[in-house]
């Protein structure tokens, strides 16, 4: 999976690759990686990129340099960080510190003052005086420069007007008399600072600094100050009473704990627990009223929202001027009260007088070390005597408790020290009156402390308190988060599959949605999120080597798991077996099904982490077994398919042509043909497969074609885009007509050769496109007035020259050079006539004149113009051109167009694609296992009943390489195809007497061949 790229700019730059800090030397890199940044993922033109890094005079080598530049932060960063586009650059799958603070400050208005105010102070903390300050001087970033730099102050004097709302005056005026002599022309430090004098009880220094404002804009700028200067001014002449009303008796609650400070603007809508928070607001109400109330102790899975939800109670007490305390407990506490202290060092800081025996704690409250603690003290403190600190701290805060009520959240108990465990154990026990405590558990979570469950079950029985056990959303509420993430309500069927794929954890739903966000696949082929993967590796880890074998084995035999036939998967004993499993049920790994004797893995995602731990050889050494043992019983199904459909799509990672055909479509056909000989139906969609919204469908699926395409995936790019056209004709959304068709025709066109077979889909596609879209932009219109001409060539040449006349002047009026380029290669197609070579050649040289250097345009020109040099007889320029530019074959275009003939039936297309793909100079070996082609060859003769026209070269194969399962299996099948079946049943008895790869039946032919 791609690791998450985020650009820090509010300080020096710098680029974090998932937890990888990497920078950039060059100062103009740098500069480019901030002007893309900046735009968040827009697209900035090539030439408002040179006037950004040369703004003065660029030299003439300025678009070269740019792309180097280009290179450069490709390889630091990641390959498909920038991409180019068009007519300029864009920055992909990148996000940056001040989209995320601007998220933040939006968030923040939507808060009461009280919690505004803490989390602008927290917030502001990280907020360097200098943004931007490695990133240029070009006139962009110099404009954001002013704008982020503007935007801190005004969130400044934001946060003092709260700080004067809660009566800090007397902690303002130094400050704000500072701020005034800084800037002696803004307005509102001149008022804030003369209404914190005159709350001093200063009047005549708070008219002074407004006075002091007027002679300097008079003098400096001869200006006279605003109504709203004024009118202040009025106001402390007269003793106005309403500027007093902020003076009063500040609040008297401690500040908001540090992990509150900005989780409500973070998560401002808690999604589902009704029931939990309405039973946590009864529990508030009676503390609030000075009652007692049980302990809350919310236990569940990692993820489930049991910090969430006591993050929202604590936030709503704090509201209602309860003192929140909070203390988390880490795997590192290994003693001395550390989630305790925690909790209760800001009630020390803030209320020394509420302290206990501050003798006895100051060994341990950091707010109480600034005196000298009794020596006697911290040794009882330390080792001698712990109770003498438990009855310290628990007097504290029932201390704290009378005075107003006090909610002490401690979370992630299950990692408490010893400690903090006696104190919560004497606290809950005593229930005192005014103070709510909650505790969060993880649950099934190994402890260290033997204490933790044996407290909880006493605690329950006696009634002291109350367990909440929180289990995965509904539907209806994963639908809220799929709809929130989406922007549009969500399919019955995809919330559905959510649900199955992620057990309804809302950690997990969101680690998803983030994913499909950034565009990785949608759901039935998402990668695991990596928050997700660490989470479960934590579990997974603390299973046994044995154990983990047999989950192993248990992932791959399915979502539900058969003790039998895991048994033999691991080939382990039925007894040990149980006992690995049952180490997993109490991990929660697995859960116990509802028919006998087996077990299941709670959701989609557990499975995926157990199956990204299988190496690829112990994969087909379990599912061998898996296959034996389902044939022994009567029939090969899912397993067989999935053995033989990898391995015809396992091909090596460094090849060319695998990007292509890594998941090749026609393999499914394949897998039915050979890997079954039962009348199954087709290959199930894999579990917790996601789709989108109706109405959000079409834009999701179109970024994901486009994904895919950048990843080198063309195959699954076209199918995709394919899909998209379909779907958008179905919606009569025409704007989503045109750019799917455009994509499509992107993806499955190429035009530097011959005008041939077009694929229908592709004409038909653009052929709507234009029907449909009657005020599209330039842009669009000449990119399908270019594909509508490329359709046109080989069959209406006078139309297909007129398209390519009109798209060439709309890009040249757009300035596009690019499409011009795009134009000038569609006409050059209408001219493949006698004689027509040095026409052709002409609009081959002059679209690599066009094309921008890096551009697909510009590669398919020069292709173009070696191809017309041959036709014109000029061999050796033909030869220096391709040399220079280090042309290749094209055997992967041959492959996307044999993929997309055997997707609609046209075998005719699919046999002459792949054999034009099998002979180019470019293709490896043809029957070999590790090349794609031979893959084809296979698909295209099985489903043109040609097996038996294959036997020769099936027969080479199978003798070349005779460990394939798949080239054996295949030369016998086609030998029953030839009528040769005594042949066919010699070559059966080889396969299982060599035993290289068990084999307990060879699959028959299909019907007929």
């Amino acid at each position: 999976m791609n690791a998450e790229v985020v650009v820090h700019l509010l300080g020096g730059q710098r680029v974090l690759v998932g937890s990888e800090a990497r920078t950039l030397s060059a100062a103009r890199e740098r500069a480019l990686l901030a002007r893309l940044a900046l735009t968040n993922g827009a697209v900035v033109a090539t030439a408002d990129l040179v006037d950004e890094l040369w703004p003065d005079d660029p030299p003439a080598s300025a678009r070269n340099t740019l792309q180097t530049y280009v290179s450069h932060i490709r390889r630091v960063v990641a390959p498909a960080t920038v991409e180019f586009v068009g007519h300029g650059y864009r920055l992909v799958g990148a996000t940056t510190d001040l989209a995320e603070l601007d998220h933040q400050l939006n968030e923040l208005a939507h808060l009461p003052d009280v919690l505004r105010r803490d989390s602008l102070r927290s917030l502001l903390v990280g907020w360097p005086d200098d943004p931007l300050a490695d990133a240029g001087e070009g006139a962009f970033v110099v404009a954001a420069r002013r704008h982020w730099h503007e935007r801190r102050r005004t969130t400044e004097d934001e946060l003092i007007e709260l700080r004067l709302g809660a009566g800090e005056q007397d902690h303002l005026v130094a400050e704000l008399a500072t701020r005034c002599a800084h800037d002696p022309h803004r307005e509102r430090s001149a008022m804030q600072l003369a209404l914190a004098l005159y709350r001093c009880g200063r009047g005549a220094e708070a008219l002074d600094a407004l006075q002091r404002l007027r002679l300097s804009l008079r003098e400096d700028l001869g200006l006279q100050p605003g109504p709203e200067v004024q009118l202040l001014e009025h106001r402390l002449l007269t003793h106005d009473p309403t500027l007093s009303l902020a003076a009063a008796s500040p609040d008297p609650r401690l500040p908001m704990p540090s992990a509150l400070a900005l989780s409500g603007a973070a998560d401002r809508d808690l999604v589902g627990r009704r029931a939990e928070l309405a039973r946590l607001r009864r529990a508030l109400d009676d503390v609030c009223d000075g009652a007692a109330s049980p302990a809350i102790w919310v236990d569940g899975d990692a993820g489930i929202g049991k910090s969430r939800l006591a993050r929202e109670l604590a936030v709503e007490a704090y509201a209602r001027a309860a003192t929140v305390l909070w203390g988390r407990c880490t795997p590192e506490d290994v003693g001395g009260f550390v989630s305790i202290v925690e909790a209760i060092d800001p009630l020390a800081r803030h209320r020394p007088d509420a302290v206990v025996d501050p003798n006895v704690l100051a060994a341990l409250l950091p707010a109480l070390r600034s005196g000298r603690p009794d020596a006697l003290a911290l040794l009882r403190a330390e080792a001698n005597q712990p109770a003498l600190v438990v009855n310290a701290l628990c007097a504290t805060l029932s201390q704290a408790a009378a005075g107003g009520p006090v909610v002490l959240v401690i979370d992630d108990l299950q990692w408490a020290d010893g400690g903090s465990l006696n104190v919560l154990d004497r606290l809950i026990d005593r229930q005192v009156r005014g103070l709510l405590i909650v505790v969060t558990v993880r649950t099934p979570e190994p402890t260290r402390n033997p204490a933790i469950p044996r407290l909880r079950a006493r605690l329950e029985r006696s009634g002291a308190a109350e367990v909440m056990e929180l289990r995965g959303l509904r539907a209806a509420e994963v639908r809220a988060l799929m709809d929130g993430a989406l922007g549009d309500a969500s399919a019955d069927a995809a919330v559905h599959d959510m649900v199955q794929l992620t057990g309804g954890n809302p950690f997990y739903v969101t680690s998803v949605l983030a994913e499909l966000g950034r565009g990785a696949a949608r759901s039935d082929a998402v990668q695991l999120p990596n928050s997700v993967r660490s989470l479960l590796a934590e579990r997974l880890d603390r299973l046994d080597p044995s154990a983990r074998a047999v989950l192993a084995a248990a992932a791959l035999c399915g979502p539900i798991i058969d003790v039998a036939t895991c048994a033999s998967a691991a080939d382990r004993p039925v007894v040990a077996t149980v006992a690995a499993l049952e180490q997993a049920l109490a991990l929660h790994l697995i859960i116990e099904s509802s028919a006998p004797g087996s077990f299941a893995f709670p959701h989609g995602l557990v499975r995926a982490a157990a199956l990204e731990r299988v190496s690829e050889a112990h994969r087909q050494m379990v599912e061998e077994r898996l296959l034996r043992r389902q044939s022994q019983r009567g029939g090969s199904g899912e397993v067989g398919r999935r053995v033989v459909g990898r391995r015809l799509m396992m091909v090596s990672d460094d090849s060319s042509l695998s990007r292509i055909d890594r998941s090749l479509m026609s393999s499914r056909m394949l897998i039915d043909r050979i890997a079954s000989t039962d009348t199954e139906g087709p290959v199930p969609r894999a579990p917790g497969a996601v789709e989108v919204s109706r109405a959000t469908a079409g834009r999701s699926m179109l970024r994901l074609a486009r994904t895919l395409a950048h990843r080198g995936q063309r195959v699954h790019a076209v199918v995709r885009a394919g899909e998209c056209v379909a779907l958008a004709q179905r919606l009569g959304d025409a704007v989503l007509l045109a750019e799917s068709a455009l994509e499509l025709a992107d993806l499955a066109r190429r035009v530097a050769g011959p005008p041939g077979h077009a694929p229908a889909e592709v004409d038909a596609a653009v052929a709507a496109a234009l029907t449909t879209v009657h005020d599209a932009d330039d842009a669009t219109m000449q990119r399908l007035l270019v594909h509508a001409a490329v359709g046109a060539a080989s069959v209406d040449h006078a139309r297909a020259r007129s398209l390519a006349r009109t798209a060439e002047m709309l890009a040249r009026r757009q300035g596009d050079e690019l499409w011009v380029a795009e134009a000038l290669l569609a006409l050059r197609l209408t001219h493949f006539g006698a004689g027509e070579g040095h026409e052709r050649l002409h609009l081959a040289s002059t679209a690599v004149r066009f094309a921008p250097a890096d551009s697909d345009a510009a590669a398919r020109a020069l292709s173009a113009m070696v191809f017309d040099l041959v036709d014109v007889d000029r061999i050796a320029d033909a030869r220096a051109l391709a040399e220079e530019n280090g042309l290749i074959g094209s055997e992967g275009d041959h492959l996307v167009t044999a993929t997309l003939g055997l997707l609609r039936g046209d075998l005719d297309l699919a046999v002459a694609a792949t054999d034009r793909a099998a002979r180019s100079e470019g293709a490896v070996d043809a029957m070999s296992p590790d090349d794609p082609i031979a893959t084809l060859l296979l698909s295209v003769s099985l489903h043109s009943n040609s097996l038996a026209d294959s036997v020769s070269s099936l027969e080479a194969a199978a003798r070349r390489w005779p460990n394939s399962l798949l080239w054996r299996a295949s030369y016998a099948l086609a030998l029953r195809a030839a009528g040769d079946a005594e042949a066919c049943g010699q070559e059966v008895q080889s396969i299982a007497s060599d035993d290289v790869e068990p084999l307990d039946r060879l699959p028959t032919a299909p019907a007929g061949r």
